[in-house]
This record gives structure tokens, sequence and C-alpha cells, in this order.
């Protein structure tokens, strides 16, 4: 009876380690590669494991990941971020159905733009308090929506997709825009919310810009649904207080107006 127990408790045990390296995976195929300390913080905020650097040396051991060094030069240009992990053709091959998984390439020379590389950060860093708040939300990477659309056109960070219906797409905004370039990203969320292309926007601004841009977005907002757009900061994010227009509202609030409107 007690060795029956031990067994079923090591194959528990075993289950849940593959689990965890399956959604390891997956999330460095959301983004594409990701760098050692995201990776890390992935294992501790989203899947709760105290044990991170164990986890992404059994995914190198099962040749799931490779990890790789940026150049000398390249470190300085993003931060002193040097190990970043990407998928192999293997690592591919345990990921389900729910994701493309098809298209995944990667090639450290193409896809690693060290100009955009903070900025994906700050992306990533708004898709760990999504996905906390909604464990089953699914967030699909500009990357990934790219591979759809067969012209050159501005899309968002993310989109995330709550509940499989509401699709809300993310922005993360760290520099002031000019009045020209507000009235186009509206204008094309206009048109993205006829066609069914997602039901609104969350723009998450930097803390040191976010006063700005309220003014800027506001400003602009006057001839839109104002329930289209949610606005808030880091910090914003992090205490669960969003702005439509004037009125402040939660992450709950943004998801709840947002299933109203698919029923409506």
């Amino acid at each position: 009876m007690h060795k029956c127990k031990t067994i079923l408790k090591g194959r528990k045990i075993k289950e849940e380690r593959r689990k965890n390296i399956k959604e390891v995976l997956k999330f460095v195929f959301i983004f594409r590669f990701a760098f050692h300390g995201e990776l890390h913080r992935f294992v501790i905020k989203i899947l709760k494991l105290s044990h991170s650097q164990r986890l992404i040396e059994a995914c190198i051991k099962e040749g799931y990941v490779l990890k790789s060094d940026l150049s000398d030069d390249a470190k300085q240009m993003v931060l002193y971020r040097k190990k970043f992990y990407y998928l192999t053709k293997k690592g591919v091959e345990q990921l389900d159905d729910s994701v493309p998984k098809e298209i995944y390439t990667f090639r450290k020379d193409r896809h690693i733009n060290l100009k955009v590389v903070p900025h994906n950060g700050y992306v990533i860093e708004a898709y760990f308090f999504l996905i906390q708040k909604f464990n089953n939300a699914v967030w699909i990477s500009e990357w990934i929506m790219r591979n759809n659309v067969k012209r050159r056109v501005r899309l968002p960070d993310g989109i995330l997709v709550v509940d499989d219906k509401v699709k809300i797409a993310v922005e993360v905004e760290k520099t002031y825009k000019t009045e020209r370039e507000w009235k186009e990203i509206l204008s094309r969320y206009r048109r993205n919310i006829r066609n069914s292309s997602c039901h609104g926007v969350l723009i998450v601004a930097m803390d040191n810009v976010f006063e700005g841009i309220k003014k800027q977005v506001h400003k602009e907002d006057k001839n839109f649904p104002n329930q289209h757009i949610f606005l808030t900061s880091f910090k914003g994010l992090a205490k669960n207080r969003l702005l439509c227009y004037e009125n402040v509202l939660s992450l709950d609030d943004m998801v709840r107006q947002f299933n109203l409107q698919e029923q409506g």
C-alpha cells in the first residue's frame, strides 16, 4: 500500500513538472524569445514556483530550449541583459494546438531588435499584470499577429483575450506622441472596433509620461466612443485602477463593459 502511494505521488510530481515545462515553453513562444530575468519572473510570478532555475535547466536538459548570449556591445545597449532563451524544434513540438506553433522561427540576428528590446520588456511587464489578474486569458503578441498581415501596418503590442471572446488591444506607451499620431492610432482602433478585430484598447503608459498622455488621449478622444478606451500607468495597473475618460474603473469593470457590448 505504501509503495503504491509512493508511485502515485511520484507520478503526480512528474505530471506537474511536465505541465510547468509546457507553460515555460509557451511563454517563450508567445514572445518568441525571453531574457533570463523575464523567464525567472514568469516562473515566480505566474507559475508561483520558487525553483525557477531548476525548471529552466530542465527545459534545456530536455532539449526544448537553447540558451544564447548577446555580444558585449549589445549588452550595453539593452541595459546589461545578456542571456536569452529560444525554442528548439523539439520544444515547439511539445506545445499544444492552442498556439500556431507551425509559424515559429527564431534567428538571433533577425529577431532580436536591440532598439525595441527595452520596450518589449515593458510589454512583458504589462503581460504579467494582466495574466495574473485573468489567469485563463490568452495573450497574442505582435509577431504572431503580423504573420497574418500582408502589408506593413501598425499593430498593438498585444491582444488580451478574456473569456474566449473579449479582445482587448494593449498598447504600452513610453513617450509622448504628436497630435497627428494620436489621431491615426484612435482612427485605427475605431476601424478595428467596427470590424470586430477588438472590443477596445487598454493604453498602459509609463508613470513619468502618464499625465501628459492622458491629456493627449482625452483631447483626441472627443469624437471617439469613450467606453472603448481605457488608460492607466504601471502604478495604476498595480493598483487595478484604470481611466475611462474621467471615470475610474477596474480591470473587471473594463471586461464587464466589453462583455455587455458583445451581448448588445
